[in-house]
């Protein structure tokens, strides 16, 4: 694994958004002050979200970590834990298989597990999407979050169409925090 920076912690309630970076990744391109206000709020909505949908109790702690890296660095992830020599642009690493339906036994807190973000494809994809880098961001952090929660758009059309929908209500709840 790459060397990490802290840059921040966001909390919400019990829950804990740990967010890093790998040491030396160019942030020349990301208005990092937008960006903070974005993890504030998405923070709030990702533990909204828990609660609406009782995955984890609320008394639990709950925590898990972000980090924004490199190209390298995510091909090297893919490559050694899916077997894809390739960049992409979220990859998602669970430590519970699946929080939904209570079948995780969960006893006073709950790590989650890290999720790892590609800038360089970010940036990309925002601009392929007409979006702000630090709005790709957040969507892919929202994707990675509920891979950690236990939903899968690869297993079948019904598992994806539930998961983009959750995807998009998180992203709208944010939406009108922002506006708030």
């Amino acid at each position: 694994m790459a060397e990490n920076e802290t840059l921040d912690c966001y909390e919400k309630g019990n829950l804990v958004l740990n967010w890093s970076i790998v040491e030396g990744l160019d942030l020349k391109n990301i208005d990092t002050k937008k960006l903070n206000q974005y993890l504030n709020h998405l923070t709030d909505a990702f533990y909204n979200f828990i609660i609406e949908h009782e995955l984890i109790d609320e008394t639990f702690e709950t925590e898990f970590s972000v980090q924004l890296c490199d190209n390298r660095t995510i091909q090297n992830l893919n490559k050694d834990y899916r077997d894809k020599d390739k960049i992409t642009d979220v990859l998602s690493f669970a430590l519970y298989e699946n929080l939904r339906g209570g079948e995780e036994d969960i006893f006073g807190m709950a790590e989650l597990g890290d999720i790892y973000i590609c800038l360089d494809v970010a940036i990309n994809q925002g601009k392929e999407f007409n979006i702000t880098t630090e709005e790709e961001i957040i969507h892919l952090l929202t994707h990675g979050f509920l891979h950690l929660l236990g939903f899968d758009h690869e297993i079948s059309q019904a598992e994806e169409d539930l998961m983009f929908g959750f995807e998009e209500d998180i992203l709208k709840s944010l939406s009108i925090q922002l506006k708030a």
